[in-house]
């Protein structure tokens, strides 16, 4: 799973990927910066949330386009990383995947391939 959108991190708008670790049960989230401070360019696309718009495309190394979602990404506009492809990342997160509860004595196992936990059936593994 991997998901890109704009996030604000200290009053700086930056671009937020988040991606499914394949080894292990955890989301990986790393934000990098632009050069926009987050209150004026929503002031800018007259929003309150940086939720009400949609990264629809990455067009090269640090830059992207995105799109008002209520406009049913009508008009599209570009954003570009603080230093193009070569931007640091300013904010690491981790956060851990939990395994659903199941009955006692159900094997269960972290697929990285698809980004879920499995439980063993009878029939064979299925999405806990």
């Amino acid at each position: 799973m991997n998901d890109t959108k704009l996030s604000d991190i200290s009053g700086i708008v930056c671009v937020q990927y988040r991606s499914t670790d394949y080894r292990e049960p955890f989301v990986n989230i790393s934000n990098y910066p632009t050069d926009i401070h987050t209150n004026d360019f929503m002031r800018t696309f007259n929003i309150t949330s940086l939720d009400q718009l949609e990264i629809v495309y990455q067009l090269s190394h640090g830059i992207y386009e995105f799109c008002i979602k209520d406009n049913l990404c009508g008009p599209k506009w570009k954003i570009q990383l603080k230093d193009g492809g070569s931007t640091k990342g300013i904010k690491f997160e981790k956060i851990p995947i939990i395994c659903p509860k199941v009955r006692t004595g159900v094997k269960t196992r972290y697929n990285g391939d698809k980004g879920y936990w499995e439980k063993e059936l009878k029939t064979g593994w299925c999405m806990a």
